[in-house]
């Protein structure tokens, strides 16, 4: 008899907590900020590079600089990775 109302309880508790994830979930694109080469194409976005004998990381942040992409890497990695 004492498990009846619990396992209600847990039911209850259950359906709220897919719908607080569902409602919060439909907001989130509502945040996301605009990213400037969101309304180009990837082949009209141009990069002028002048790198000789530069590393891959010097090259990314190169890249970084002049557009709004953002690399993720691990340094470890690309310090073994030749000139």
């Amino acid at each position: 008899m004492k498990c009846k109302p619990i396992h209600q309880l847990l039911i209850t508790c259950r359906y709220i907590l897919l719908s607080m994830v569902m409602f919060c979930g439909q907001g989130s694109p509502l945040f996301a900020h605009e990213n400037p080469n969101s309304k180009k194409r990837l082949d009209e976005i141009f990069v002028d590079l002048n790198l000789n004998r530069s590393t891959l990381e010097e090259t990314l942040l190169a890249i970084e600089e002049q557009t709004a992409f953002r690399f993720v890497y691990n340094e470890k990695t690309l310090k073994n990775i030749k000139k």
